[in-house]
């Protein structure tokens, strides 16, 4: 069995993905709350937008390495795990309803990895495809809170994942 304590740097590899994850999804919710604070510095954004604002940061192409390593890496374990039944949901609609849905997590994940690790290999930008989004939720009634409130949700499962990785 392909797992953790039989594989320690699998273990690590993981945790690096879940660390990786949390602090883009921290980066999200706290550029979200900028914004609909007022403070300077904010933006609605996506995983995208905040590869982006991490590009711009000192040690920005490093930092954008590990999170491609880590979230590849974390993707590609997820896939895996999924395909050879690691957590024995089995084989039935069940099984595979829960399977596929672990796998399609970890793609929509992995597409973030590949977007870091493409600005860094091949000097590519990230495309921000929230302007549109962020706009129409600002002409909701209470729209402002409503952002607000995304912005909350979002960090603090960007600090979820953060936390996994420090309790292991």
């Amino acid at each position: 069995m392909l797992n953790a304590s039989v594989r320690p740097w699998l273990g690590r590899l993981v945790r690096l993905g879940y660390l990786a994850k949390g602090l883009i999804y921290s980066l999200i919710g706290v550029l979200a709350l900028r914004v609909a604070l007022g403070l300077r510095g904010g933006q609605l954004t996506d995983p995208s937008g905040a590869l982006r604002t991490l590009l711009g940061q000192p040690f920005g192409r490093a930092m954008l390495a590990v999170i491609g390593v880590g979230i590849v890496g974390y993707a590609a374990y997820y896939i895996f795990e999924a395909l050879a039944d690691l957590r024995r949901r089995g084989g039935g609609v069940r099984g595979w309803s829960g399977r596929i849905l672990t796998i399609i997590k970890a793609a929509v994940y992995g597409t973030v990895g590949v977007q870091a690790l493409q600005v860094v290999l091949f000097d590519q930008r990230p495309r921000d495809r929230t302007e549109q989004g962020a706009s129409a939720v600002m002409q909701f009634p209470l729209g402002e809170w409503l952002l607000i409130a995304i912005g909350i949700g979002v960090a603090v499962y960007g600090f979820t994942q953060l936390r996994m990785v420090w309790r292991g």
